[in-house]
């Protein structure tokens, strides 16, 4: 199993809960809590990093639908690491056209001056009336965005 290490003490491994392509997410336990860590490769296909999508996230001034995000960094192997909050008992979106609590997410970002690349079911959360979205990696700044759209 993956051993963990944060600030030089070992992180319980609890499992892995997906395995994708270009990112790789654990349960852990760490100081008593539990938090999902994200491990992720560089992905060509935006025209942005990691770093620039969590510091939007940082940005973001209304997060109660966003996944609480911990801390983020660069391991030695050059991955970008995200540690953010299990969220216990949440499942899955399946669908986003029957959600309308996913365009509430969305308009919110866009009202913030922010959106998504990828907004798919699978990068949300929902329990009971609850939703959270947990992938952030692709937040972009609209104005950043149509900046380098008039570049091309």
């Amino acid at each position: 199993m993956k051993k963990f290490t944060m600030n030089g003490k070992e992180v319980e491994n609890c499992g892995l809960i997906t395995l994708r392509d270009r990112s790789e997410v654990y349960k852990v336990k760490w100081a008593g809590n539990f938090y999902c860590w994200k491990i992720i490769s560089d992905d060509d296909r935006f025209n942005h990093t990691y770093e620039q999508a969590y510091k939007n996230y940082d940005a973001v001034k209304d997060k109660s639908r966003l996944v609480m995000v911990h801390s983020t960094w660069r391991d030695s192997d050059g991955r970008f690491n995200v540690l953010m909050e299990y969220l216990e008992g949440f499942r899955r979106l399946e669908y986003i056209e029957n959600d309308p609590r996913v365009y509430e997410i969305e308009a919110m970002l866009i009202n913030e001056g922010y959106f998504m690349f990828d907004f798919t079911p699978i990068n949300f959360m929902v329990k009971g009336e609850d939703i959270k979205m947990i992938d952030l990696d692709t937040l972009a700044k609209i104005d950043d965005f149509i900046m380098n759209q008039n570049d091309v």
